[in-house]
């Protein structure tokens, strides 16, 4: 490594070292230079999400691990593993799962999964104290509940939950009436 930092055989060996021992921080840094040079797609995504799997399990550094995550599903946006750590990060509750299902939401778009996405809607109305964004969410909620999953119940629990906090918000009462309706 003294004459070529980046020899792929060198960090490879390191890479084993570090993990056989333990020595997280340092193989973090190795990590991190095997992902810099990597030329293939796949082995980048590997290299970061280990990044984010020694952030998050070893180092207890969750903000990081969720920015990692993050660029991980960046290049890939159906890496199973990296949205599986990030829902057991939102599972913990604390500061970190709202920004972990912020992550999320995207994802979960992209991929069409209507359910998963209300659960990470509901992590950000509960994170939050912002009325108008309570709102907003529960909308969306709403919005997904009916038109997704054509769960009208559902549909009017979440835009009932959005006049608590604005009972004076005509659209939320518009809607509200329209699903009680439905309901019967």
């Amino acid at each position: 490594l003294a004459i070529n930092p980046d020899d792929p055989e060198a960090l490879e060996a390191l890479d084993r070292l570090y993990l056989g021992a333990s020595e997280w921080t340092s193989l973090l840094e190795v990590l991190e230079r095997r992902e810099a040079i990597c030329t293939d797609d796949a082995e980048r995504v590997e290299f970061k999400f280990r990044q984010a799997e020694c952030d998050y399990r070893n180092l207890d550094d969750i903000a990081r691990a969720i920015e990692v995550y993050n660029s991980v599903l960046e290049l890939d946006p159906a890496h199973e593993r990296s949205i599986a750590s990030l829902e057991e990060i939102i599972g913990l509750g604390g500061e970190n799962s709202a920004e972990a299902a912020r992550v999320l939401v995207p994802i979960y778009q992209g991929l069409g999964r209507a359910e998963a996405l209300v659960k990470v809607y509901e992590v950000l109305v509960s994170s939050t104290e912002d009325p108008v964004e309570a709102i907003e969410l529960l909308s969306v909620i709403g919005q997904i509940e009916e038109d997704s999953l054509q769960n009208n119940k559902a549909a009017f629990d979440a835009w009932y939950r959005a006049l608590a906090h604005d009972p004076t918000r005509g659209e939320s009462w518009e809607t509200v009436e329209r699903l009680a309706d439905s309901c019967d």
